[in-house]
Formats: structure tokens, sequence, C-alpha cells
């Protein structure tokens, strides 16, 4: 029989939408193995390859990069509530960079969405009809399916959060360009308003990432169905087989990812 072990690999830094870990598995490949099907490894590996992408990408930190206020020059003036105290370039610098994560948050959040639209519209693989009818072959199916689903609910609420980002971004990039207007002819006429609105926009995006972060994070919910996977396959030759093919033919499957050989 070959034995199952997990443990995590941890993020250094936290996600507003959401901070989750990897569930790494290690698998002992000693003892027999079973035939599998070709056409279901072609379907977990089509299959596999959307999910771990999608995985992979709500695992990145754009969101929590581009809501952090890191303007050191712009920052100080704000502290002081004495915007004079930031000059001209200070703040068109600033306007650049929030321009720029503004940007890289929109490139992700196409990046994402075209990646989950693409998960929901690749069927789900076959195992009951590649697989012998065992309780170990059933119980990984549906841990399989609700990981699936899983991933998908959490990389649409995450996707929500993002928007809210994307939001706050551009009000706080008003913000400095009434900022600019101020420094250049002593304008306050929008500054307030768009003070206000951008502060708004961003306790909101607070609000919305605690929300997200009550909600559990997405290894909560992933760690468990992977651990059952994991001594589904420990009595089941046949899914020990599709996990090895699966590393030869589609590397970067979910599976073939997150199912290590020790």
């Amino acid at each position: 029989m070959r034995s199952f072990k997990r443990w995590k690999m941890i993020p250094s830094k936290p996600n507003l939408a959401a901070t989750f870990t990897i569930a790494v598995l290690a698998v002992f490949a000693t003892g027999c193995s079973g035939s599998v099907d070709e056409a279901l490894v072609e379907e977990a590996g089509v299959h596999g390859d959307a999910l771990e992408l999608v995985y992979a990408l709500y695992n990145k930190d754009v969101l929590e990069k581009s809501s952090t206020r890191d303007l050191k020059d712009i920052n100080k003036a704000l502290e002081a509530n004495d915007l004079s105290k930031a000059t001209m370039g200070d703040v068109r610098r600033a306007q650049t960079e929030i321009q720029s994560r503004i940007d890289e948050l929109d490139d992700y959040r196409k990046e994402l969405t075209r990646a989950n639209t693409k998960l929901k519209r690749t069927p789900m693989p076959d195992f009951a009809g590649g697989l012998d009818d065992d309780a170990s072959n059933d119980q990984f199916t549906e841990d399989y399916e609700q990981t699936t689903k899983t991933v998908e609910r959490y990389t649409t609420a995450g996707l929500a959060a993002v928007k809210f980002g994307f939001s706050a971004l551009e009000k706080y990039l008003d913000f400095l360009e009434q900022w600019e207007e101020f420094l250049d002819d002593d304008d306050t006429g929008g500054l307030v308003a768009s003070g206000e609105s951008s502060d708004k926009a961003l306790e909101a995006l607070k609000k919305k990432a605690a929300a997200v972060d009550r909600g559990g994070t997405l290894s909560t919910k992933i760690d468990p169905l992977v651990g059952s996977m994991a001594e589904a396959a420990t009595d089941s030759p046949q899914l020990q087989t599709l996990v090895e093919d699966l590393k030869e033919q589609y590397p970067k499957s979910f599976l073939a990812v997150h199912l290590i050989e020790k």
C-alpha cells in the first residue's frame, strides 16, 4: 500500500482578496499499479491545466501590492495634514505609480477572468467512466469536483474584490490630480471632494477585504479535500497510475502539481 504525506507552504505576504496556503501532497512510489483509459488522462490533464492556472493566478499578491499606500513623500504630507509639503514632482511621480498599478490590476483582472471562464467551460473529467467502481475512486471523484467548485467560487469573490481595488485606485488618482492643481494654482475647488471620495473608496475596499477574510481562506476549504484525495489514492492503484501519467503528459495540471512523488 502506498502512503501519503501532506504539508503546507505558507506565503510570506497576506492577500487582501483572500490569503491562502497551497496544499502539497507526497506519494510514496512503490507497489502495484492499475491501468487507466488514455481518454481519462487527457480529460483530467486538460481540466487540470485550467484548474491549476486559476489556482496559481488567485495566489498572486496583485491586489495587496496595488492597494498599499507606500508613496513616502505623499504619505508624509498626508500624515502631516499639509498637502503643500509635497512637491509637484512628488505628486506627479505618485500619479505615474498609481496609474501603473491600475494598469497592472486591470491586466490581472482580465487574465483571471479569462482563466476562470475557461475553467468553467472545460468539461469535468469522467472519472466514473474511466475508473473502476469502488469506494476510493468514488471519493476521489467527489473531492475533485468539490475542489473545482470551491476554486471557482473563491475566484469569483476574488474578482469582486479586485473591482473594489480598481475603483479605489481610480479615485485615488483623481485625488492626486486635484492635488496637482492645488500645488499649481492653490485651487481647492475639487480637492476636498476628491479626497473624501478617495478615502471612502479605500475604506470600502478594506471592508470588502475583511468580508472575504471572514469567509475563510481558500486553503481551509481546499486542504481537507486534497487530503481526502490523497487518502483515496493510497488505496487505488488506478489513481496512482493516473497521477503518474499526468506528470508525464500534463505536468502543469492540478493533480500533477499537487501530488508530488516522494
